[in-house]
């Protein structure tokens, strides 16, 4: 209404917009920045901190490479969110096209399958690298390190293809008004495929996901496994000596398995929260807010994980 009655400057116009902004979206908007905010400098320190041991010459584990990896993707799915988000409640142009609605979610979409796939292979190399010699896993430890950047680019060109529906389904959504603000991504609407293309995008993706999650959970389950058989040892022959080697390898093990615990809660809670806003209950404030913070809930949790396990891993390399 103001910007089109007088000629209001542009940042003074923005700032009009986020005063006028209801109490709700100012609370979830400072709350979702907050969250954003943290996440993406743990995930770039995490990133850094990998970075170096490859740049300084270091000999790296085979999971470095994978939470490098996983760090890098995280940054860009919390870039892409903020972005969209943001312009999306100020009622800037740069998503408010066709183009621009698919290009940003599309993006946003591989990232998170990314984060999916990468978290499952990072869980599968670490049962590998701790599998005992007389097991079958054992075999596969000498490809495991030439392995991780070939999975890497498969996952990616993978996601790259089973996410192209969204270029084709998504378009620019309108709200009766083309400069609503609120805060929030729901920028884009859909528009249905021909049923055989959508059954092919929907058998692609099925399987996928199926696929992924049953092998993170079958090497998730063999780590647990390993890890029983370890403790049951240490408590028959009344030690708590554990080698040099075997060490290091338990507590990364017990990371990545709280890593994957916690993923699988932010993933159940995700598909929870996807049911009941596709319900009546789409506009509900609490829901709509817990839906925000538990999309990037693991993005925000796993670099505070991977380094807490960790805590001298960069006096170390520095030094």
């Amino acid at each position: 209404f103001i910007h089109s009655l007088l000629p209001v400057p542009q940042h003074l116009y923005t700032y009009l917009v986020v005063i006028g902004m209801d109490f709700n979206d100012k609370v979830r908007g400072i709350c979702f920045l907050f969250q954003t905010g943290v996440a993406i400098i743990g995930n770039s320190l995490l990133l850094v901190l990998h970075a170096c041991v490859f740049l300084l010459g270091q000999r790296p584990k085979p999971t470095d490479l994978i939470i490098a990896h996983l760090s890098l993707v995280h940054v860009m799915m919390l870039l892409i969110r903020v972005v969209t988000v943001t312009m999306s409640s100020l009622g800037l142009d740069l998503i408010q096209t066709n183009v621009g609605c698919k290009i940003f979610a599309y993006m946003y979409r591989i990232t998170r399958s990314l984060s999916f796939s990468t978290t499952c292979l990072l869980s599968v190399v670490q049962a590998i690298t701790m599998s005992p010699s007389s097991s079958l896993w054992a075999q596969l430890k000498p490809l495991a390190p030439k392995c991780v950047l070939p999975a890497c680019t498969f996952f990616c060109i993978l996601n790259l293809l089973t996410e192209t529906n969204l270029l084709l389904q998504l378009c620019l959504a309108h709200n009766g008004t083309s400069r609503e603000r609120r805060f929030n991504d729901n920028y884009c609407s859909t528009v249905p495929l021909s049923t055989p293309l959508l059954w092919l995008f929907l058998t692609f993706k099925s399987v996928r996901d199926v696929f992924t999650l049953g092998l993170m959970s079958c090497s998730s389950g063999y780590m647990v496994l390993l890890l029983y058989q370890h403790r049951q040892q240490t408590l028959h022959l009344h030690s708590s000596y554990l080698s040099p080697k075997s060490s290091p390898e338990r507590r990364a093990t017990q990371t990545i398995l709280l890593l994957v615990s916690f993923f699988i809660a932010f993933y159940c809670a995700d598909f929870v929260l996807f049911l009941f806003l596709g319900t009546s209950l789409r506009n509900d404030f609490v829901l709509l807010s817990a839906n925000m913070f538990v999309v990037n809930g693991f993005a925000t949790v796993s670099p505070l994980v991977l380094l807490s396990s960790h805590p001298w891993s960069l006096c170390n390399v520095i030094i």
